[in-house]
């Protein structure tokens, strides 16, 4: 049975996935709309804006998540390094695999395999 520090940790993660997924989302829509008129641009840079709030709050989510989960689960370092990876530009493509890299472990040490 997992202990309440592993669950909100899980929480935590799940919750930084579905933002990052959003802030993506936002991102599409904003730019789409910011190719368009004059209304379209002003619209589109406030989709932009909250996109990246949203993918700033899914990272500190994300950080908390691989925080909680590193006295439990190995290899939670590389997750919290993939995090810091990502802000930095041409970077962020070796932080999104280490954030992979340390969700996989995390599948295969509590045996969640889908």
């Amino acid at each position: 049975m997992a202990t309440p520090q592993e669950l909100e940790g899980i929480s935590r993660l799940r919750g930084g996935i579905a933002f990052e997924f959003l802030a993506a989302i936002l991102s599409i829509i904003g730019i789409i709309l910011f190719i368009g008129g004059l209304a379209g641009i002003v619209i589109g840079a406030v989709l932009l804006i909250i996109a990246f709030i949203v993918a700033i709050i899914a990272l500190i989510r994300l950080y908390r998540g691989f925080s909680r989960l590193e006295q439990y689960v190995p290899n939670m370092v590389l997750g919290k390094i993939g995090v810091i990876l990502s802000v930095i530009p041409y970077l962020n493509f070796i932080g999104y695999i280490l954030i992979g890299i340390a969700y996989t472990s995390l599948e295969i040490s509590t045996g969640t395999e889908r």
